[in-house]
């Protein structure tokens, strides 16, 4: 069954669809981003104030490399609207961010096969 999953070109065409549409979703985000903090505080409230400020360290810290953080649930839509807040370039952005949700995708693909595999025995 493991192998099974790991050889299906659907299940890897599913993992790139689904890292597409994660790219789409927090590329939305960082255009809200870009459009000024009073629209960022409009997205989400008054109480993410502090989030924002800790993604915002963050995204100093470590550029755009920093997106690699978008895959966990959360987070990432933080750090996609300080991304578009700090004006990260666009290409970079995408580029971080589609690895970011290949890798999860894929661990969770990875994952189900192997979880799938010890049921069937």
């Amino acid at each position: 069954m493991f192998l099974d999953i790991l050889t299906n070109p659907l299940a890897w065409f599913l993992v790139l669809l689904m890292s597409g549409v994660g790219v789409l979703f927090h590329f939305g985000q960082y255009k809200i981003g870009e459009r000024g903090e009073s629209a960022v505080q409009k997205h989400i409230g008054e109480g993410f104030a502090d989030k924002l400020q800790k993604a915002e360290d963050l995204i100093n810290r470590g550029g755009a490399p920093a997106m690699l953080l978008t895959a966990i649930p959360g987070l990432g839509s933080v750090l996609a609207l300080t991304a578009g807040l700090a004006r990260i370039q666009i290409l970079a952005f995408i580029f971080f961010v589609l690895v970011a949700k290949l890798i999860r995708n894929a661990l969770l693909l990875l994952s189900y096969a192997g979880v799938m595999d010890i049921f069937q025995r």
